[in-house]
């Protein structure tokens, strides 16, 4: 009798153990879901910063050139038109503060500070205050040489780390779907 009520208090024991590790699993998958969310959340916002760089990089980068070139034929041209020139510099200098304004989002969403990344990125956004600069002096033939040599070669090596921290958080975006579907899978599984 005594085994009876033994063998009784092990199996209860061993079933109340059970049914504690299934819950246990159980919010163990939930916070887990709820984790690969907040992650995959985070990541779109990344890649959301990082294609509004690029974006404003690019809209920089022609910001400045067609203000370069306006500024060029007006001062070969002097009967033309100076508002446009005026224009031209007047668009470029809001896409450098938009420009400014991305890269602060892009840094808070990647862990950039203090790197060489982001001396690069920084680096497009003073070759481009120093084209306008020089444009702002007059010094246009500065202003043109800055703009085909270092504008370019530091939009490219902007564009460089951008899109490579983009393609890193795509790839987290797709390590994540993959483990979430798998906790999912098991979440079903023990429901």
């Amino acid at each position: 009798m005594i085994s009876n009520s033994a063998t009784r208090l092990k199996a209860a024991i061993l079933a109340g153990g059970l049914a504690v590790a299934v819950i246990l699993m159980a919010v163990s998958a939930i916070f887990a879901n709820a984790y690969g969310a907040k992650r995959a959340s985070q990541d779109a916002v990344a890649l959301h910063q990082a294609e509004t760089l690029l974006a404003a990089s690019a809209i920089l980068r022609t910001q400045v050139g067609q203000s370069a070139l306006i500024s060029t034929y007006v001062d070969a041209q002097p009967t033309s038109d100076a508002s446009a020139a005026g224009v031209a510099r007047a668009e470029a200098g809001a896409a450098l503060d938009q420009f400014d304004e991305a890269v602060l989002r892009f840094e808070d969403s990647y862990e950039v500070a203090g790197t060489s990344e982001q001396a690069q990125i920084a680096a497009f956004g003073t070759s481009a205050g120093e084209v306008l600069a020089n444009i702002d002096a007059g010094d246009l033939d500065a202003a043109n040489g800055l703009l085909n040599a270092a504008l370019n070669v530091d939009y490219a090596d902007l564009v460089g780390v951008v899109v490579s921290a983009r393609d890193g958080t795509v790839n987290d975006l797709a390590t994540a779907q993959t483990v979430v579907g798998r906790v999912s899978e098991i979440s079903r599984f023990l429901v």
